[in-house]
Order: structure tokens, then sequence, then C-alpha cells
């Protein structure tokens, strides 16, 4: 016997799909994609590269309220991120940057 869906399967099944993103072979999946995070930086400080892998430090500063009336703030930096590729992924990205930055 089958059984009866919920009142909530039931609303889903009624609504319309808003969302069909299929992935296509060799191309970037749409919905894997999603949740890719967004880098924000100011600084790339330190960097190296060994054995074919580049490491870039990536940095922001952030400003610190330091006193209860929130009148003294002061500054430091942080790394936000460790960008880390093959010598062929970093030269990819420097292509694309070069077609950005004048």
């Amino acid at each position: 016997m089958a059984r009866k869906p919920t009142s909530t399967q039931a609303a889903a099944a009624s609504q319309p799909v808003v969302e069909i993103i299929p992935s296509v072979a060799q191309g970037i999946s749409a919905v894997a994609s999603a949740s890719a995070p967004f880098l924000y930086f100011e600084r790339a400080p330190f960097l190296g590269h060994m054995d074919g892998v580049v490491k870039v430090a990536l940095e922001v500063s952030r400003h610190v309220a330091v006193s209860p009336a929130g009148n003294e703030v002061l500054m430091d930096r942080v790394i936000v991120a460790h960008l880390i590729g093959s010598m062929e992924a970093m030269k990819s990205l420097r292509s694309a940057l070069d077609k950005i930055i004048p």
C-alpha cells in the first residue's frame, strides 16, 4: 500500500519548479558553485613556491574599538585566506587578472 504524502510534501509537489540547473560535462556546475566563498583582501604580503606549488597569503585590515565608548579604535591586520595552487593554476589566475587590471 502506498503511503499518503504529508501536507508539506503535497504542497511542495504542487509548486512549480523554480530552479533546475543541469551540470554539463567539462563545464562549470552552477549548483556546486553556489556555495563557493567570496574572498575580499587588501594585500598579498607573503608568497612563495616550492616544488611547483605556489602559496599566497591574503590579508585584510580590521578596526577594533578598544574603549567602552568606542572613541579609541586600533587597526590590525589578519590573514583571511591562503591561496594555494599549481604553477599552471597561478599562471591562469595571472592571465585573468592581466585582462582586468590596467
